[in-house]
């Protein structure tokens, strides 16, 4: 089928590699089963790291996952997904695409500057996801944290998400923090729906034990995002402060939160 048409995911996909710890052996079926039934061909899991803390067994696992890469397209999942729907179709991707994720959260950052540093660290918000439309199929992605379903379809694209798992093993922050740092400085795309999202069976028996918490938890990645435009507010919460921020485009096709005002939004009993 040409690449100019709608296509299967495995149509355009020649490496997938899953992000599978050793141990956990039931993660690696379900994952076998998901690529299986997305038809998927040259499938390789790539070990986990465990023993270390969460973000640095992150940055790790995903560090390990991209030396694998030998062609690209190459697909890397973490063992913990399901298909949002029977069918995983593709539209023909952006032609200056670096990086497709086929999988959405509402977390996203700031710049990085010494400001927002000081006012959240490196942290991911909810909220701060920043996303524009790309045409009928495709949202572009200014700001996003997350790591679950990434394509990489160029060299250079995997060589600034491999920069990004330095970084956060240097700063002391989470890897997909520092790959939604990095989107300004490659083009990052996302289906308008995703493709993948996170699996509540594959969630850990505490989550599953709280109803509530794993339908916000599983809501995170199966919600579509909703496409921003220069100019538009949106308001977040952190550590009792309630953050404006406004969508500034700072070059062509290219946007980043502009923090507008702090204000105190919970009462501190400390300063009473």
């Amino acid at each position: 089928m040409e690449a100019s048409q709608p296509s299967a995911l495995s149509k355009r996909v020649v490496q997938t590699i899953v992000i599978n710890p050793p141990h956990l052996a039931q993660r690696r079926a379900r994952a076998e089963a998901i690529c299986a039934a997305l038809a998927l061909e040259r499938v390789q899991f790539s070990e986990g790291v465990s023993g270390q803390p969460h973000q640095l067994a992150c940055a790790l696992a995903h560090q390990k996952a991209m030396s694998k890469i030998e062609n690209y397209p190459a697909l890397i999942l973490e063992d913990d997904l399901q298909r949002t729907s029977a069918e995983a179709i593709l539209p023909p991707f952006p032609p200056d695409a670096d990086l497709i994720y086929l999988s959405v959260t509402p977390f996203g950052c700031l710049p990085w500057t010494y400001e927002n540093l000081a006012l959240c660290r490196h942290r991911a918000l909810e909220g701060l996801t920043l996303a524009s439309r790309h045409g009928p199929d495709w949202l572009r992605l200014h700001s996003m944290s997350g790591g679950q379903a990434i394509l990489y379809l160029t060299q250079k694209g995997r060589d600034v998400w491999h920069h990004a798992t330095w970084q956060s093993r240097r700063f002391g922050g989470a890897f997909d923090v520092f790959t939604a740092y990095a989107m300004r400085e490659v083009n990052v795309y996302a289906p308008t729906k995703p493709l993948l999202c996170e699996s509540g069976e594959a969630q850990r028996e505490g989550l599953q034990r709280t109803p509530t918490l794993l339908a916000k938890r599983l809501d995170f990645t199966s919600t579509p995002l909703r496409p921003l435009k220069a100019g538009e507010r949106t308001q977040v919460h952190f550590r009792g402060r309630s953050i404006t921020v406004e969508v500034s485009e700072f070059a062509e096709n290219r946007l980043e939160w502009q923090v507008v005002r702090v204000d105190r939004s919970v009462p501190d009993e400390r300063s009473a």
